[in-house]
């Protein structure tokens, strides 16, 4: 057969193929993200498609809205999400008729559920785990055909199947990479009961947009009031010790406008006292090497600020 080259990238191809070696590499690449892809683009749909409580508009909500796909405005997702569904399911439906099996028999299988369930970061610890998870058709059939690179080179349209899903891919990847910060608000802790009576709780981490009043769980549904959670983690947070360095950023964090030499100067007169000592990244409570700096309980900086803010609120 005579060499021909890469549709892609011009390089030679001895075997008659339009996409080289390399190029199926990108593409299988491509494929293995597409689980984490969806995951980001469905929890962000999620968090955007919510009901305000006033019609003045504002971001508080408590009812999550069936996703509508007639309006692309309001979610950027929306758009490139459907783009990449409707590209990797045509073609998994023609890979797979080029291949002579039946799509729906393969994402039927109980190892590729397995197998998605890691592409999507690999946060599942067991198979038992991977079983109870709801993927999409979309997830499963970009990790079969992944996992089928020499097929894809040989199917005789490789050169539009690897521009289409390179493509879909790519727009999907900027519409996440333009999406606002979000803020982690701990572990969903919805429980459910199994038929064999055992309580299994959701888990899954939540995050919501600065400014955003209540946070939906993405694998369960479930609905939480953020002032309430930030008060949950607040009261976990009151007993971990920092270093004057961390309490400061933390602090920051917490809205707390406190001056580096205030805290300095709190821990400098033992208005703080020191909860332990930090040596070699680990907290010991007890002092071991002469550059171990002190660690301090965060709630009791916060009880110096709550007596700071009184005693200004009082002058």
């Amino acid at each position: 057969m005579s060499a021909t080259t890469c549709h892609n990238c011009d390089r030679p191809t001895a075997d008659g193929s339009a996409v080289c070696t390399t190029c199926i590499g990108t593409l299988v690449a491509d494929l293995r993200a597409v689980p984490g892809l969806v995951d980001d683009m469905t929890v962000t749909r999620a968090r955007l498609d919510r009901m305000s409580r006033s019609r003045n508009g504002g971001k508080s909500a408590e009812t999550a809205l069936p996703i509508r796909l007639d309006r692309y405005d309001q979610r950027p997702t929306d758009r490139p999400l459907d783009v990449l569904n409707n590209t990797i399911l045509t073609w998994a439906q023609d890979f797979a008729g080029y291949l002579g099996v039946d799509l729906f028999d393969i994402l039927a299988a109980p190892g590729l559920r397995v197998l998605t369930g890691y592409a999507r970061g690999g946060r599942f610890g067991d198979n038992a785990t991977v079983s109870t998870e709801a993927f999409l058709a979309i997830e499963l059939a970009a990790i079969w055909m992944a996992h089928h690179p020499n097929d894809l080179r040989h199917h005789p349209a490789a050169d539009e199947l690897f521009d289409d899903i390179t493509d879909a891919v790519a727009d999907s990847r900027r519409a996440v990479d333009r999406l606002p910060d979000l803020s982690y608000k701990g572990p969903c802790e919805y429980t459910t009961t199994d038929n064999r009576g055992e309580i299994r709780t959701c888990g899954r981490d939540l995050y919501v947009e600065r400014g955003e009043d209540f946070a939906r769980c993405p694998a369960c549904g479930a609905h939480y009031d953020v002032r309430q959670l930030d008060r949950q983690i607040l009261a976990r947070m009151h007993e971990m010790v920092y270093t004057t360095t961390e309490l400061i950023a933390l602090l920051n964090e917490l809205g707390h406008r406190v001056p580096k030499g205030t805290i300095h100067t709190w821990a400098a007169r033992r208005r703080m006292q020191p909860r332990g000592w930090k040596h070699n990244g680990r907290i010991t409570d007890h002092w071991i090497h002469a550059n171990d700096p002190a660690v301090y309980r965060l709630g009791d900086a916060l009880a110096l600020i709550e007596e700071r803010d009184r005693v200004s609120a009082s002058a």
